[in-house]
């Protein structure tokens, strides 16, 4: 007997650069630390801080708010000042955002920290455009697949800590998270500065993305000519429509859902999702075993797919009465939504950044980012109005119907990818 085989998630941090894995061991801490507070927030408004409900939501979408602002702004300083440069800012940003929120006891140093939480938010291009340089092309969608499961995996243990460390009772503890936030970003930044410089991409692969010979060194292009980049805006569409229809919902329709239309409580909403990140982690573990070197743009159209079924399960937990039934019909949807999310970590970036050249990345990823953000903002909204007014049947169909049309897009996109990278074996133009 040899032993166990180590994780392939392991096996993968190991393959990728020594730059990478400072990004995804920073991407662990930092989501270890956001997950010691993110479900936590409002609680902490409320109770502690002492702000109305009404207030602390408001306070809320500022985060959404300051993140739409901040994505652009990312984008732009990682193409003008460099990757790392934009990144520092960002978790800077971050880190001085949740060390207010921590001392925060009036509405002006909330609001101040929830404006400047979502700048820091924003800057999530500058993540995934360090990743994407990171690595050779032909290794983005196990890398982005890996930051993703970490992503995951630190929230989720996190939120965990949190729940059993938090305590009205003793609002220290709240103040005493958010602080050990603050202390996992600035963390975060000292492992992505740490070893030597980082001075690029390793050698473009050809065909996927890189520079144009003496065009390279010209002025970046600005936000309004990506706009003639049909690829990134199909998938600028595609991501708008997955967070509108998937991500918002899971995080605010669904919960609306199950306590209008079931008996499920918050007992078994926190096994299903336990439930999710066991899923998760499983898949990525399957997907990397098997993974057959296919283009990551291959597997675009089952994200929403997936999250058809899932939303389907979803509401056939509505309709049984007692709560076995129902709660065994949303951990088995909450499982297929983790199916659909794994085929999202490791192909909508890797595409998004196969779709453009080094010199317009982070504005690339900017743009992306905003689209997602957009369906971030309008999902909660939608959830409210269809939901509030208890259509719960009407809500599941317009949210499994932009998943679907999510999937046909995401079809449509994988035909426009391999049409697109058949004739480039000299390189792409500058877009």
């Amino acid at each position: 007997m040899h032993g166990l085989r180590r994780l392939e998630a392991t096996a993968e941090f190991h393959r990728i650069p020594p730059p990478a894995r400072r990004i995804v061991a920073a991407t662990a801490c930092n989501s270890l630390g956001s997950g010691l507070v993110l479900p936590l927030l409002v609680v902490y408004l409320t109770r502690i801080v002492h702000l109305h409900l009404a207030v602390a939501t408001a306070c809320l979408s500022l985060i959404s708010v300051g993140a739409l602002a901040g994505n652009p702004l990312a984008g732009w300083t990682a193409d003008r000042y460099g990757r790392l440069t934009s990144l520092a800012v960002h978790i800077a940003l971050t880190t001085v955002a949740v060390s207010l929120l921590a001392a925060s006891s009036a509405l002006w140093s909330t609001v101040a920290s929830t404006v400047l939480m979502g700048l820091g938010v924003g800057g999530s291009a500058a993540w995934s455009t360090f990743l994407a340089e990171a690595v050779p092309p032909s290794g983005r969608a196990a890398a982005f697949g890996l930051n993703y499961v970490v992503t995951n995996s630190g929230i989720a243990i996190g939120a965990l800590a949190g729940g059993f460390l938090a305590s009205v009772r003793h609002p220290w503890t709240f103040r005493a998270l958010y602080a050990l936030d603050a202390v996992s970003f600035a963390a975060a930044l000292a492992i992505v500065a740490a070893g030597p410089a980082y001075r690029g991409r390793p050698a473009a692969e050809p065909g996927h993305g890189s520079d144009c010979g003496a065009d390279a060194a010209a002025p970046a292009p600005g936000y309004r000519l990506l706009l003639t980049n049909r690829p990134l805006l199909l998938l600028a569409m595609l991501g708008a429509l997955l967070f509108l229809g998937g991500y918002s919902q899971v995080e605010s329709g669904l919960v609306a859902l199950l306590y209008t239309y079931s008996r499920i409580g918050t007992a078994g909403i926190g096994v299903a999702f336990t439930v999710n990140t066991i899923v998760l982690l499983v898949m990525h573990e399957v997907r990397a075993r098997t993974a057959d070197g296919s283009a990551p743009w291959t597997s675009l159209s089952r994200i929403g797919l997936c999250w058809v079924g899932a939303w389907g399960l979803i509401y056939a937990a509505t309709g049984p009465s007692g709560t076995f039934l129902p709660l065994v019909l949303l951990c088995a949807g909450l499982s297929l939504f983790a199916v659909g999310e794994t085929f999202y970590g490791s192909a909508v970036a890797a595409t998004v950044n196969a779709a453009v050249t080094d010199r317009v990345r982070g504005r690339s990823n900017a743009l992306y980012n905003t689209a997602t953000s957009l369906g971030f903002v309008i999902g909660p909204v939608l959830a409210g109005m269809v939901v509030g007014v208890e259509a719960g049947r009407v809500f599941v169909a317009v949210v499994a119907g932009t998943c679907l049309g999510a999937s046909i897009l995401g079809r449509h996109i994988s035909r426009t990818m391999e049409a697109a990278a058949k004739p480039q074996k000299e390189g792409p133009s500058c877009t």
